[in-house]
């Protein structure tokens, strides 16, 4: 059986990884993230790494900052030691400003692939309207 966290997407396994970021001044979770991280990369030949970097909280002493910091920190260790092209939602980018060049982002709510793409970034355009089944469609079965 899969851990109730794993999910899969496209036929592959995707790992849901949730950690409760306290700051990190001794780089403590970043020294975790990437040993999770370079495990996870060998697992999968697949040039992207995607972080994902959406709905990051604040709590505790943690602070937005340090967990931007961190999220750059984690996008630098994806291009520059895993080697892979980093990957995650939109939030990176426009939040965190962690997305570098190369990354590619994934655009969900509030932006579209355009507003990315012009930025000289590549774009997966996943409006959260095309692609939630929470509600039905026009004519659709209730229930969804």
């Amino acid at each position: 059986a899969k851990p109730k966290n794993d999910q899969t997407h496209r036929g592959l396994a995707v790992a849901v990884i949730r950690v409760p970021f306290q700051g990190d001044p001794d780089n403590s979770t970043y020294n975790v993230l990437t040993k999770v991280f370079a495990e996870m990369a060998g697992l999968f030949e697949d040039e992207v790494f995607n972080i994902g970097g959406d709905e990051t909280e604040v709590q505790g002493p943690c602070t937005v900052e340090s967990t931007f910091e961190l999220q750059r920190k984690l996008i630098n260790f994806i291009r520059n030691d895993l080697k892979k092209t980093p990957e995650g939602w939109q939030e990176l980018l426009f939040d965190a400003t962690a997305a570098t060049m190369d990354t590619i982002v994934n655009s969900w709510t509030g932006t579209f692939a355009p507003n990315i793409t012009a930025t000289g970034r590549e774009a997966v355009e996943s409006a959260s309207g095309h692609f939630y089944f929470t509600a039905p469609a026009p004519g659709g079965p209730a229930g969804w």
